[in-house]
C-alpha cells in the first residue's frame, strides 16, 4: 500500500509543478528557512528513512530538469518540503 501511495505522490508533484501558479510565484524579500526537525518514533525510523530517500530522489530529478532556472528550482524546493511534511504526518498517523 505504501508503494502505491508514493507513486501517487510522484504524480501529484508533477501535476503541482506544471499547473499550480502558487508554486510558480517568487515572493520578493522571502528568506530561505532551514527544514524542520522531524521527531520520528524509534519503531518508524527505518520506514522514515526509506520515505525520505524516495522524496529526496524525486527532488533530485526535479532539480535536474530545471537546468539553471532559479524559479523552477524554488518550486522544486517548496514541493520537496511539502512532500516531506505530508509524508511525516502520514507516517505518524499510521
Amino acid at each position: 500500500m505504501r508503494a502505491h501511495g508514493l507513486g501517487f505522490l510522484k504524480v501529484l508533484i508533477i501535476v503541482c509543478l506544471i499547473t499550480s501558479p502558487v508554486f510558480a510565484v517568487e515572493k520578493p524579500g522571502t528568506v530561505s528557512v532551514s527544514p524542520p526537525e522531524y521527531n520520528i518514533p524509534e519503531g518508524k525510523k527505518q520506514q522514515w528513512e526509506s520515505i525520505k530517500n524516495l522524496v529526496n530522489a524525486e527532488y533530485g530529478v526535479c532539480i535536474e530538469h530545471c537546468g539553471n532556472d532559479p524559479k523552477c528550482k524554488s518550486r522544486c524546493s517548496r514541493v520537496h518540503q511539502h512532500s516531506l511534511d505530508s509524508e511525516y504526518k502520514k507516517l505518524l498517523a499510521e
